[in-house]
């Protein structure tokens, strides 16, 4: 997602309104001596234009070069949650730093962080050369967003002129969508019964103990006697499970499938909020867009990376062709895994198609945001439905009926 370019304009120097009014004074002042003849008045106007330059010289002065390091702490946070950004300035210059006015660049979406005092910093490379500085982001809305330079203000005694300069680089912050509490109802109803389908299918328990050999170190409580005695030499047991249940979240993100923004970013938000929920179960979940930006592997992918990627993705044109079909039945064929598919508005061959990616003995819904009533044919497939009709439902209802039933939110 882009970020706002409303950003810090730099003035460089410029003289305030007071500077521009002493300045129109001396040239007034001049103009008035050489009219009469006064020549007192030109002293006057000369000195004023003098006061004048040289506020502007010791502005500049008061905003030399800094060395600024930056630290924000998280470097990921969620959105509508808040960032500490901490400053290390210091003054490489021989000169002493006259206090000033400091701020850091960054788009609105980060807040709204007007000029602070900048204490003075003493000349040198001693650690008394150099201030701590910090500040709260309070992040709006997800994305991928860059804070700094850091921007410096000096003035002159008088306030006639202002010079302002950045220092530093520029480091980033990544905004991932606001996560949601999804309330106490949990998925393990569908992990434990795609766990049972995986563990029938491949004729096993919910943990399949293979023996290796015993190597120096290992704790004897862990030897396998039964192996020992078959193969002569001491045998541990190596645990191996094969119950990882893990689910498919389907995230439409097809321009022409929404008709507002409002409506992509609560699907963005609910896609992410499934991923977070099903993490503190243990359920591992895999991201599946329908207008993916390249295509991806789905690898099984960290919920961590899953977010991240979800902190950036945008509405986009399809290409020609389902491809994000086939990307779920190669996971189904894995094993069977239960289906969040949160979508816009489709049309009937599409609902159809997605209807036959339910993999058999498997759970699947479809959380149907701005797209009006169910489709039949998701009851007929036995998928669970949940129409969404308004943005400012309580996700954790709509969570429910997704999981544990159908019904309309």
């Amino acid at each position: 997602m882009p970020s706002s370019q409303s950003r810090l304009k730099l003035a460089g120097q410029r003289l305030t309104f007071r500077g521009w009014s002493l300045l129109a004074g001396s040239a007034t002042v001049v103009v008035v001596a050489y009219s009469t003849g006064w020549r007192a008045l030109l002293y006057i106007g000369a000195t004023l234009l003098v006061l004048v330059l040289l506020s502007v010289v010791w502005a500049r002065s008061r905003s030399g070069r800094l060395i600024v390091e930056r630290r924000i702490s998280p470097d990921l946070v969620a959105a509508a949650s808040t960032a500490t950004v901490t400053l290390s300035v210091r003054n490489p210059t021989w000169m002493p730093r006259a206090a000033g006015l400091w701020r850091d660049d960054m788009p609105d979406e980060l807040g709204q962080h007007s000029w602070r005092p900048l204490p003075p910093i003493p000349a040198g490379v001693t650690q008394e050369a150099r201030v701590g500085l910090s500040y709260t982001i309070e992040a709006q809305r997800r994305g991928r967003f860059t804070v700094g330079p850091f921007a410096i203000q000096g003035s002159d005694p008088f306030g006639l002129s202002v010079h302002e300069r950045t220092s530093g680089s520029v480091d980033e912050l990544l905004v991932l969508p606001r996560i949601f509490a999804l309330g106490g109802t949990s998925a393990s109803p569908i992990a434990a019964s795609d766990a049972a389908v995986r563990s029938t299918m491949m004729g096993r328990g919910q943990d399949d103990v293979i023996a290796r050999e015993y190597r120096a170190g290992d704790a004897l409580r862990h030897v396998h006697w039964r192996a020992s005695a078959h193969r002569g030499e001491l045998m541990v047991r190596q645990e191996q499970r094969h119950d990882d249940a893990r689910a498919i979240v389907l995230l439409d993100n097809r321009r022409e499938h929404w008709a507002t923004v409002a409506a992509f970013e609560w699907a963005v938000s609910f896609a992410a909020s499934i991923i977070a929920h099903l993490s503190t179960e243990g359920t591992g979940a895999t991201l599946v867009l329908t207008a993916p930006e390249s295509t991806n592997a789905y690898d099984r992918a960290t919920p961590r990376e899953s977010l991240i990627e979800l902190a950036t993705v945008a509405r986009r044109t399809a290409e020609p062709g389902a491809d994000y079909l086939d990307v779920i039945a190669g996971l189904q064929g894995e094993g069977p895994a239960p289906v969040f598919a949160i979508m816009g508005r489709m049309f009937a061959p599409e609902w159809r198609e997605l209807a036959l990616h339910r993999a058999p003995h498997s759970a699947a819904a479809a959380i149907i945001v701005d797209g009006g009533e169910a489709p039949e044919v998701l009851w007929n497939a036995g998928w669970r439905a949940v129409p969404v009709l308004d943005e400012s439902v309580d996700m954790a209802e709509v969570w429910r009926s997704a999981s544990m039933g159908s019904a309309r939110v």
